[in-house]
């Protein structure tokens, strides 16, 4: 399968080479809008570089794409690829807003095209707590926590833009929170109500470095999405992450490296647990190879992304206005309580 690679100067696109590897595919071609970063990439695969995404479409004939680039970007790009019915995975969050998400969306679904979103938590641990937690009685009460590291490392590698709300339309959250509202959705049957804080008060940046955001669901439960670029660079480890699920039968919490069980009318356990965000991204890839290979749809698509920036979109709402905002925005199969 011939593939190409679309603006790999972004962060995440090296997570991806191993797998595409392992797959069986061939790079035939490798865009970015930094040409260094393009030639240097595609000498690793044997592939032609380009300094613009435009000419390795009108230059190659792939079988499949991934694309990466700013933000705002995303939306021309996966216009583009639609348009040449070019099969697809686009970074999250595939656009500034829902309505540029849900057009790419509406797009595809009409020429019946196949587009995978990288919302990888969906093939860890994580989500095989989740639905673990759907399978109690009653509500339940979540909490994940996301701290990555500060601002300063995206001008580091290469990617200053992810600083201009313009060019990436928000800050830690936009970024970050993406992966735990879709395991949220999941747990929930519909979202009511959402209330939200940022802040850019530690660093000052134009874009947030913290966010805390609530989500209000159907039957009672509630899920609460914690983002933040306030992890210490050079501490011996990349970020912090926890996630708790409480209700009537017990507890399931995790954080760092450790996981612990209390069940009603039985003794706390614990065990080591592997959280890292970025052993998942070679499962997205062959789990999403595949199943565009067996003709099946995506494992995580834009309809799954269209509804999680629905959830973002009213949580900036929400942060800009200092209130709770109502909303009805459907769940990815959770049940009333």
């Amino acid at each position: 399968m011939k593939v190409i690679l679309m603006e790999v100067s972004h962060w995440h696109a090296p997570l991806y080479y191993d797998a595409i590897e392992a797959a069986g595919a061939t790079v035939v071609g490798v865009s970015d809008r930094h040409g260094p970063t393009a030639e240097r990439v595609a000498r690793r695969f044997g592939a032609r570089s380009y300094a613009d995404w435009r000419d390795v479409l009108n230059r190659e004939r792939p079988e499949f794409a991934f694309a990466f680039g700013r933000h705002r970007d995303m939306p021309a790009i996966g216009e583009a690829l639609i348009d040449r019915r070019i099969p697809f995975i686009l970074e999250k969050p595939c656009g500034l807003n829902a309505h540029q998400v849900r057009t790419l969306h509406e797009r595809a679904t009409a020429h019946t095209l196949f587009v995978g979103v990288p919302l990888v938590q969906a093939f860890g641990p994580l989500a095989a707590l989740v639905e673990q937690s759907m399978r109690q009685p009653g509500p339940r009460h979540l909490w994940f926590r996301f701290i990555a590291g500060p601002p300063s490392r995206y001008p580091a590698a290469g990617s200053g833009w992810m600083l201009d709300p313009e060019e990436s339309g928000g800050g830690c959250f936009i970024n970050l929170s993406g992966h735990f509202i879709e395991l949220a959705l999941r747990a929930m049957p519909s979202v009511t109500r959402i209330w939200a804080r940022m802040s850019n008060a530690i660093y000052g940046e134009r874009v947030e470095d913290y966010a805390l955001t609530v989500l209000e669901g159907a039957g009672g439960c509630t899920a609460t999405v914690e983002t933040g670029y306030l992890f210490p660079s050079g501490a011996g480890r990349p970020r912090e992450v926890y996630f708790s699920s409480f209700g009537r039968q017990g507890c399931q919490v995790w954080w760092g490296d450790r996981a612990a069980v209390a069940t009603l009318g039985e003794p706390w356990t614990e065990s080591a647990v592997n959280l890292d965000s970025d052993p998942l991204y070679p499962r997205f890839v062959t789990a999403t190879l595949e199943a565009f290979r067996r003709g099946a749809h995506p494992p995580v698509g834009l309809d799954v992304m269209v509804r999680v920036m629905e959830v973002i979109d009213a949580a900036y709402a929400s942060a800009r206005r200092g209130e709770s905002v109502t909303v009805n925005i459907a769940g990815l199969g959770g049940r009333d309580a």
